[in-house]
């Protein structure tokens, strides 16, 4: 196939936030004349600047190289990158999502997927909060996880496990017999067993960690 034979090239979709350049594709899908499609390159007008400068929805046109065949890219800014929090117990690498959902300016949502920096062991050795930086892939914009680091059986948040944490524990079973559910933050807490829930034995688990320190 020759690039004469090219009848028409697909409409490329970009993304990315105000003041910041989209990142065109060196090569788009065509059609040929036969039918079947491929890949070609493809020549990009510029961008002024004041397409992207503030939050909507604008064009590029190109050429495909070689032909008089047309391409256009779309592209819609990001308004808005929907928060991430992750959890995770003492000592354990916490894993962030592979995607981030973003909202567009049109108010349709997507997820891109990201590239996360590495994370020290010292970040999550101990009961506390970091933040995560990272990256969408093809635009690099900045993105941000949040995680937080608990001791399975501190109930309050304190980073140490007492007597208060049992009692805490005990009012969650106490609501669960009356059919309400435990918040996400309790049932993670709480679960020492590793069985996905609060229960009893969690309880007696949070007791024998108590009565070692006794000893």
């Amino acid at each position: 196939t020759v690039t004469a034979d090219i009848l028409s090239a697909a409409q490329v979709s970009l993304n990315t936030t105000a003041g910041v350049a989209p990142v065109l594709p060196e090569k788009v899908t065509v059609i040929y004349a036969d039918g079947s499609t491929g890949e070609a390159a493809v020549v990009w007008d510029s961008i002024d600047p004041a397409a992207y400068a503030a939050e909507g929805v604008f064009k590029v046109a190109g050429m495909i190289a070689g032909t008089a065949v047309k391409a256009v890219a779309a592209a819609l800014t990001i308004s808005e990158i929907l928060p991430i929090e992750v959890w995770t117990k003492e000592g354990q690498k916490p894993v962030l999502p592979d995607q981030v959902q973003v909202v567009y300016t049109d108010g349709t949502t997507g997820e891109l997927p990201v590239t996360w920096d590495e994370i020290p062991p010292a970040a999550y050795e101990k009961s506390g909060g970091f933040s995560v930086s990272g990256v969408i892939a093809y635009n690099s914009l900045p993105v941000e996880a949040g995680v937080t680091v608990y001791l399975p059986g501190d109930m309050t948040g304190s980073g140490y496990i007492n007597i208060t944490d049992v009692m805490e524990c005990c009012k969650v079973l106490a609501r669960k017999a009356l059919h309400q559910t435990p918040t996400a933050e309790e049932s993670l807490r709480g679960d020492l067993t590793g069985e996905g829930d609060v229960t009893i034995t969690d309880v007696m688990a949070i007791c024998k960690i108590l009565a070692s320190r006794a000893m």
